[in-house]
């Protein structure tokens, strides 16, 4: 810290200290501001023009008087607040400015130093979006901080959830916008990590299908196959129109395993065979990150695979009670409550509780083939769901897990 005080003397008083007359200068600067006579010999051996010193108390409380604090105590206590509030006043004066140029420089010089700006970036980004100006999104996106190898996968995560969230509001039709959704780095941080199920057959599918019809990059193109084969299979579309994405070593985990999901849509295959070389090809252990499975558990409720559900909670019965996990899991398709109750018997619990009203659920289910829609925070337990699944051909079940990749 006493590196970071000399920083802030010298950006005080404008110069640096680097002989006598810069610090009999600083000298009468601090009495003149505090009424402390600091010695100008006190002042060179602070700053190392000539042999230092260890600082005495004295020393270090007046230098710390001279930049607005009680002592040096008082420095070590609140300068990392005081100056997070400066940065913090940057940032939104950033934001009024817009220009392009001092932005792009700001997020370049500031990004990865400390996690806690990656909060200031995704709030930037979301406000540029939310006023359209997507260009200046796009350019921060084509920024090399932005490359996802410098990112560690828990702020990818931050990153994409909660800017994914705003995809809704693309329009493809205007070219800024297409720009965005085409950049590369976009996409990996962005359209790989958010997953929007509820609005499958709304803007969500059109979306990834323009992604996938002008990506060659094979990562991008394996996930919009997974994502557009659930619509196909929803959709009761031939099983020959469904795409076949191939594992490639560099992929991640979560998305090998969407890509062995989506074999499930193929009732003819052996199921428990490719899940048996998937698990000792790509799972050393039985200690793998339970993310995963949750791709393969959820094309299983979706095909009523009660075989390939039984495998992976037989695979996974150490760790599901070594850390006492439960399922939740969530997707819509014509399910009856036997099945539901079958479904529960091998320990996936299935909450019927969503972000819209029940009202308006029932509406939607009236409406459509199918429906997605958001688990939250709260299970039914009213008893409503049981009346709707005796008396709908259509049941209605949610998802609670990770974000999907």
């Amino acid at each position: 810290m006493i590196d970071i005080l000399k920083t802030i003397i010298q950006k005080k008083v404008g110069f640096k200290i680097k002989n006598y007359n810069d610090s009999v200068r600083l000298s009468d600067i601090i009495f003149m501001e505090t009424g402390i006579e600091l010695n100008y010999n006190t002042i060179r051996r602070f700053f190392g023009v000539v042999e230092p010193v260890k600082p005495s108390n004295f020393t270090l409380d007046a230098l710390s008087r001279f930049n607005g604090y009680e002592n040096y105590n008082d420095f070590l206590l609140n300068y990392s607040f005081k100056n997070q509030w400066r940065e913090d006043f940057k940032f939104f004066e950033l934001l009024q400015k817009n220009e392009d140029e001092i932005i792009l420089n700001y997020v370049t010089n500031h990004l990865h130093h400390r996690k806690s700006f990656l909060l200031k970036v995704v709030h930037l980004i979301r406000e540029l979006i939310l006023s359209k100006n997507f260009e200046l999104v796009t350019k921060i996106f084509s920024l090399s901080q932005m490359n996802p190898e410098k990112f560690i996968y828990d702020d990818i995560i931050y990153l994409g959830t909660c800017i994914g969230q705003l995809s809704e509001h693309f329009d493809l039709d205007q070219d800024n916008q297409k720009q965005l959704v085409l950049n590369e780095n976009f996409q990996k941080l962005v359209i790989l990590i958010y997953v929007d199920y509820k609005n499958l057959q709304g803007y969500y599918c059109k979306l990834i299908s323009f992604i996938y019809e002008n990506s060659n990059h094979s990562e991008i193109r394996a996930f919009c196959e997974g994502i557009l084969n659930l619509d196909l299979y929803l959709s009761n579309k031939k099983k020959n129109t469904f795409f076949k994405p191939k594992i490639e070593n560099q992929f991640h985990p979560i998305l090998k395993s969407r890509i062995v999901a989506q074999t499930l849509f193929q009732p003819k295959l052996n199921h428990i065979k490719i899940l048996e070389n998937y698990s000792q090809k790509y799972l050393l252990n039985k200690k793998n990150n339970i993310d995963y499975f949750f791709e393969i558990i959820f094309n299983s409720i979706v095909t009523k695979n009660f075989q390939v559900m039984k495998w992976i909670l037989d695979y996974l019965k150490e760790y599901l009670s070594k850390y006492n996990i439960k399922f939740k899991l969530t997707v819509c398709g014509k399910f009856d409550k036997k099945f539901v109750e079958k479904v529960k018997q091998l320990g996936i619990n299935l909450c019927c509780l969503g972000f819209i009203s029940e009202e308006e659920l029932v509406d939607r289910a009236k409406k459509s083939d199918y429906l997605i829609a958001p688990y939250h925070s709260k299970i039914n337990d009213c008893g409503f769901w049981d009346t709707y699944f005796e008396t709908r051909t259509t049941g209605i079940l949610f998802y609670d897990g990770p974000i999907l990749m």
